[in-house]
């Protein structure tokens, strides 16, 4: 069972829960927007017992490293892939200012530093017992321990390893929230060409070759463009027409230039 230690709020509307143990954040707020009419929330654990990664992998989350969910309801005009796009560009920017990593973001929801993933977001869209839409988005961040994924393409790497210290993760959690409900507040129609062009710029997917695994098999080819409904556009080793992959794992067929020497 899950076990509540702190309520708080960190914005206007918007509480805040630290868990000590729970099976998984992104189920713990699911299961308050079906029971309620309006969710909008972050959630940290000190540790996971059920955690999931994309395509259903485990994902084992060892006390030490940050596991953060947050939930909004859907604002409109907004897609939804809007707001994972968002809290991957502000976690970016947020290990930059605090430690100055250069964080680079590899399609469709993780953070790598020099060529190993130090971030996963996982993402869904849960609509209340009156029928309001939410966007949950839950993170792990390593931080002061390694994320280890069943059948991940990307060994893992953790902040304390590179820093050489121990990370506060209650402090991490509480800026990294902060800073993605904020830009959440001001996410509309016309801002979604700015946010392409954001992930765009701190893409560590752009203009390689890669491969992506997919529940209806693998591509490999260059990797062009995003589309503007954040779909990757490869353009197949086959010669085929360009291909649009709204999800799937992806990994680089050539070498990390992030990548330590």
């Amino acid at each position: 069972m899950a076990s509540e230690a702190k309520h708080g709020e960190t914005g206007e509307n918007i509480k805040r829960i630290r868990l000590e143990t729970v099976d998984s954040t992104n189920r713990y707020l699911k299961s308050r927007i079906l029971e309620g009419d309006r969710v909008r929330a972050a959630v940290t654990a000190v540790n996971q017992t059920g955690g999931k990664g994309r395509m259903n992998r485990v994902w084992r989350s060892p006390p030490g490293g940050l596991y953060l969910s947050l939930s909004t309801p859907l604002a409109e005009n907004v897609p939804p892939v809007a707001f994972p796009v968002q809290a991957a560009i502000a976690a970016a920017t947020l290990l930059y200012r605090e430690f100055e990593l250069p964080l680079r973001l590899k399609w469709p929801n993780d953070l790598q530093l020099y060529g190993q993933k130090i971030c996963g977001i996982l993402s869904e869209l849960v609509h209340s017992s009156s029928g309001i839409a939410h966007a949950i988005v839950g993170i792990g961040l390593n931080a002061n321990a390694g994320i280890v994924l069943d059948d991940a393409f990307n060994k893992p790497i953790w902040l304390a390893k590179v820093l050489a210290r121990e990370i506060d993760v209650d402090r991490l959690g509480d800026l990294l929230a902060a800073d993605i409900l904020a830009q959440w507040d001001r996410l509309d129609e016309a801002s979604m060409e700015t946010l392409r062009e954001q992930w765009k710029a701190l893409s560590d997917t752009l203009n390689r070759r890669v491969e992506v695994r997919t529940l209806r098999g693998t591509i490999r080819g260059v990797a062009v463009d995003l589309s503007p409904e954040f779909e990757l556009r490869i353009r197949p080793d086959d010669g085929g027409p360009l291909v649009a992959v709204c999800e799937g794992d992806c990994r680089s067929l050539r070498p990390d230039p992030w990548e330590k020497t």
